[in-house]
Formats: C-alpha cells, structure tokens, sequence
C-alpha cells in the first residue's frame, strides 16, 4: 500500500483508504481542513466531498458512546423537574 500522500496511479483512492484518511481526520486535534489536506495530497474541496458522501457509512461503523440514560420507572424527567402541589 502506497503512503496517503502519494497519488496512486489513476488518481483514485479505494473506500477504504478515503474512510482511513477520515477517520485520521476526526482524530487530528484542531488540524485545519487546509493543512490536513496538503498533508496529504488532496484538495480541501475533496476532503469536504468525501465528508459528505461517506457521513452514513462512517456513523454505521462507529461504536456508540456507551452512556445512556437510565431513569427508575417511577421518575420521569418531567415529575423530576416540577414540585409537587402541596393539598
């Protein structure tokens, strides 16, 4: 496999190769969209494509974050927020 920042005869980039370079996007701590780009051969207006075209198939692949809300059956948020009427 050739290295992210060398063109690959044909220009093309395979899927897997495009949602690497993505996901080492997500992960590049506040690198801007132009110095990733010229980091790795590619034009802004590509980055920004490939973003757009790949955003379903990346979120299938993520993990979810493992939090969820759990509530007692009793509680609910509204009845958790509002006092009770004093009869």
């Amino acid at each position: 496999m050739q290295p992210f920042n060398q063109k690959r005869p044909g220009g093309k980039r395979r899927e897997e190769e495009i949602l690497q370079l993505l996901e080492e996007f997500d992960y590049s701590n506040g690198m801007t969209v132009k110095e990733f780009s010229a980091l790795h051969g590619i034009s802004d207006g590509t980055l920004y494509y490939w973003r757009k075209r790949y955003a379903a198939k990346r979120s299938e692949n993520r993990k979810p974050s493992g939090f969820i809300e759990i509530l007692p059956s009793s509680v609910t948020r509204r009845s958790a927020c509002l006092p009770r009427s004093m009869d």
